[in-house]
């Protein structure tokens, strides 16, 4: 019988590659290709699971978002790429809001400041006035990262010349807030809550809105906590997802998509020429991808491992390893029946035992 026949392999040449999955590395590569640049888009598997923090199975990647209005670099990328009005509707308020369920309490994050005072008082009636105000205060050093953050800071910094902007940026969003800008870096926002079952609710939930490895530093937990009381948005079920817009953006600007959220690519092999990563293949086809510059939206310690040798097992490759936390992951799914479930549950809830 004929043999089928197979296509000769053939050299593709990028100026960039992006390896990863979720927004983060379709943004990165729609921003590249918006620029004129050609770029690869290599959607792998990892980065997409889960990971284990502080005894939390937190998803891979956020699946509750905050609007992305409140976000400067988040509003600045979709400006930049026109997709304001696709993020709109492929996002919708979550209904009810963030609900949070305690050993003896319920508590729901209502966007409104009226009716989250009424939460408090509802189920902390001598604490609700301090409570309020902590909140306030949570809200307010939110607003005050928004601004820092927005002004582009260098992070992390580099060199003298980074570190000064940096101190700059600090200065002036305390400035703005009548604080000292120590107390934006290096403050603790949940310390008004005390060791209030309050506080660390509002930890958790911080946890699950982002996607870094390793304890969240104050900036973050300020950042994330105040977004958090500002209300969130989930996907609009039916509506195509703000990493197709991303990844659409790159096929629309002549790049190339390799692999799906449902379908990642499997690399085969990475090419090393000279000391530097070149290029890869990629499982089921034959064509060898060079780039002139990768970017990694995965974990360090995948890269790693992916290394040929002998540069596998050379300094680099240690140091990306030992880059990411080490993980033991365990999946727990439970069928509960309806009649179970609270009354008046919403889709997004965190519960915290005693």
């Amino acid at each position: 019988m004929p043999s089928a026949f197979k296509p000769p392999a053939t050299t593709r040449r990028y100026d960039a590659c992006v390896l990863g999955s979720g927004i983060g590395a379709a943004a990165a590569g729609a921003l590249l290709a918006r620029r004129g640049f050609r770029v690869l888009l290599v959607e792998t598997a990892e980065g997409a699971g889960e990971r284990a923090e502080d005894g939390w199975l937190l998803p891979g990647a956020p699946s509750l978002l905050p609007s992305p209005r409140l976000v400067p670099a988040a509003a600045s990328v979709l400006g930049d790429l026109g997709l304001a009005s696709d993020a709109a509707r492929a996002l919708e308020p979550l209904a009810p809001a963030l609900q949070l369920l305690l050993p003896r309490q319920r508590l729901e994050l209502a966007r409104e400041p009226e009716r989250l005072a009424a939460e408090l008082r509802r189920e902390w009636p001598a604490e609700a006035p301090a409570l309020a105000a902590a909140l306030a205060a949570l809200s307010e050093a939110s607003e005050v990262a928004g601004q820092f953050l927005g002004s582009a800071p260098p992070l992390p910094p580099s060199g003298f010349f980074d570190r000064r902007a940096l101190r700059r940026a600090l200065q002036a969003a305390a400035r703005t807030a009548g604080r000292d800008d120590r107390s934006i870096a290096e403050g603790a926002p949940l310390a008004p809550l005390g060791d209030h079952p309050l506080a660390a609710a509002l930890a958790a939930a911080a946890r699950f809105l982002c996607g870094l490895d390793g304890p969240l530093a104050p900036l973050a937990v300020a950042r994330l906590g105040g977004l958090a009381l500002r209300g969130l948005h989930r996907p609009a079920p039916g509506l195509p997802t703000l990493g197709e817009a991303l990844r659409r953006r790159i096929t629309e600007a002549r790049g190339e998509v390799v692999g799906a959220p449902g379908a990642p690519a499997q690399i085969e092999a990475l090419v090393v020429e000279g000391g530097r990563l070149a290029g890869l293949r990629v499982a089921g086809a034959a064509d060898l991808h060079l780039a002139r510059a990768f970017v990694l939206g995965a974990p360090a310690a995948w890269l790693a491992r992916h290394l040929p040798p002998p540069l596998a097992d050379r300094r680099p490759a240690r140091a990306l390893a030992g880059a990411g936390a080490g993980r033991r992951l365990a999946s727990l799914h439970l069928v509960v029946d309806l009649a179970a479930i609270p009354p008046g549950l919403g889709p997004a809830a965190i519960a915290l035992p005693a």
